[in-house]
């Protein structure tokens, strides 16, 4: 099972503090939050590590991780002006293609086993980074690193 955590707005979660279930989350279950605040790859990555030892950017190991990554980033909001779905409900997760050759890790170093690009990605054309779509039923994409998107996703390790 998957634990969800406290949808923190522009802060930092503390998952000590973090109600319902990340905090009652039993050993050996990881528990995702998603912090709703414009960063980029690199800055998202940063902040979830400074939550502590066992935290990082989210990894997405099953397709049971996915809908739950999926169902945080349906709720991040969007604009009327929004009108590409593409443009919408965007969350940093911890995977990416550091080197640049189409080998997709996450952030522990470790090959992606589970996936659900959307269709025609990964692209190519400097786009390095991973992203869930809310709007898309959580499919993923890959975008320019240096861009920043609303919200991000840290997982606690158990």
């Amino acid at each position: 099972m998957v634990y969800l955590g406290l949808v923190a707005a522009c802060g930092r979660v503390d998952f000590t503090s973090v109600p319902a279930d990340c905090a009652t989350a039993p050993p050996g279950a990881p528990c995702f939050a998603m912090t709703l605040a414009t960063a980029t790859w690199d800055q998202a990555r940063t902040a979830c590590s400074q939550l502590g030892p066992t935290s990082h950017l989210a990894t997405i190991a099953t397709a049971e991780d996915n809908a739950a990554a999926a169902q945080l980033a349906a709720t991040i909001p969007f604009s009327a002006s929004q009108t590409n779905t593409n443009q919408r409900q965007r969350m940093w997760l911890g995977g990416s293609d550091p080197m640049m050759t189409g080998a997709w890790q996450w952030v522990d170093g470790t090959a992606f086993s589970y996936t659900n690009w959307r269709v025609g990605e990964p692209g190519s054309g400097g786009e390095y980074c991973l992203i869930i779509l809310g709007s898309q039923n959580g499919l993923w994409d890959n975008r320019p690193c240096n861009v920043a998107y609303d919200a991000y996703l840290c997982e606690r390790d158990p």
